[in-house]
């Protein structure tokens, strides 16, 4: 049986279920990112480009793969990105400090000039898949090829809900916001496009309440909930 790293995803919600039209808590929700035990992250690529406030212009030191020193904790980000939206978008998070070096997860149809400028810049990164992205055989390669035995996933609703329709989640992390959200439409939520085909049994691991939480902008929060399941096995 093939061997697959467990996979824990992780989101901060208001307590209505969205992941917009609320401030978020970047302290707590990376000070319980720390507790899950990951090696490595799962990122969407609409995540990482709306992350950022700019990119940078792409130096010559960007095109080298960046070495781990000792005593370095960052990871490696695993990245689903077939069609190669995040061209030109990397080298903004290579060798930072939010992450070592970026793997994009691509397929074989994935255009031949994305590879490209992944090799030319020293890229690793695992082909899985023919149209898309095989989540399953992606995984397997992260384990077997990098090591990873267990992977934070940190994105929407999109991959998050790929990756539990395809029974790959182990644990689902949920930091809960006590507010509703000023944007609580349907395409805002964290499971919006789950489909499965029965109830999925999830078991309470730990639960928490982080008082004195600070949201982006800047404004101290008591009574988030961090609650830590395990997804229930057949």
């Amino acid at each position: 049986m093939t061997k697959l790293p467990r996979v824990v995803i992780q989101s901060e919600i208001s307590a209505d279920g969205a992941i917009h039209g609320f401030d978020a808590h970047m302290g707590a929700y990376y000070g319980v990112a720390a507790t899950l035990g990951a090696d490595a992250e799962m990122v969407g690529s609409e995540t990482m480009i709306t992350s950022l406030r700019g990119v940078p212009p792409e130096m010559p030191a960007n095109f080298a793969r960046p070495e781990r020193r000792p005593g370095d904790h960052r990871h490696l980000w695993f990245v689903p990105d077939s069609r190669g939206r995040l061209q030109s978008y990397l080298h903004a998070f290579r060798d930072t400090e939010w992450c070592l070096d970026v793997v994009p997860l691509i397929s074989a149809r994935t255009p031949a000039g994305y590879r490209e400028y992944l090799e030319a810049r020293s890229y690793d990164y695992i082909q899985a898949g023919d149209d898309r992205v095989d989540l399953r055989e992606a995984l397997a390669e992260m384990h077997g090829r990098f090591g990873v035995r267990k992977v934070r996933v940190d994105s929407g609703g999109v991959l998050n809900n790929a990756l539990l329709e395809q029974g790959l989640v182990d644990e689902i992390s949920l930091l809960i916001a006590p507010m509703l959200a000023a944007e609580a439409r349907e395409e805002t939520r964290l499971f919006r496009t789950l489909r499965l085909p029965a109830a999925l049994p999830l078991r309470l691991v730990k639960h928490e309440v982080i008082n004195g939480a600070t949201s982006l902008t800047g404004e101290v929060t008591d009574g988030l909930v961090h609650l830590l399941y395990e997804v229930a096995r057949a």
